[in-house]
């Protein structure tokens, strides 16, 4: 359940899984972009054939990511664990447009599935969404006329 400042405060566990769980599942994150940032970059953005400024926004941009996930990392290990109400990799969103909602799991890019609804992290819509926090206001790039959407649910469910 939320608590203060938009975090979720646990006492055993946040939807169903311990602190240590949620924890571990980070922390295999960071390990996947320690060992596999430059392979990821070099498989979806090849240089090659990706403007050097599109390629080195997304180094950068995941490499935001990664030290957002560090702060939540030593968070986790303090006397009050808090996970943010954020998207991250894991979490499964729910969207509210004026006239429809839609939920999203962000995973990894080789567990993609868009018509299942699991977008990768890479995905202009994953992008968009990575570490937007709860009821944040954002403007998803396939959207007609601009129409923004709000963040209604984020549940993190770990591994993917």
């Amino acid at each position: 359940m939320p608590g203060r400042h938009g975090f979720f405060t646990p006492s055993l566990s946040m939807d169903g899984q311990t602190v240590e769980q949620i924890r571990t599942s980070l922390i295999r994150q960071l390990l996947f972009f320690d060992e596999q940032q430059l392979n990821v970059l070099d498989t979806y953005f090849p240089a090659y054939c990706t403007e050097p400024e599109e390629r080195s926004s997304t180094a950068a941009w995941m490499e935001h990511y990664v030290a957002e996930l560090e702060h939540i990392v030593s968070g986790l290990a303090g006397e009050s664990p808090c996970l943010p109400d954020k998207v991250l990799i894991g979490s499964t969103v729910t969207l509210q447009q004026p006239a429809e909602t839609k939920t999203y799991k962000i995973c990894f890019p080789q567990d993609a599935d868009p018509d299942s609804g699991r977008l990768s992290f890479l995905s202009p819509i994953g992008m968009r969404l990575l570490l937007a926090s709860l009821h944040e206001t954002v403007r998803l790039p396939a959207q007609c006329e601009g129409t923004d959407t709000v963040i209604a649910d984020i549940r993190f469910e770990g591994d993917v």
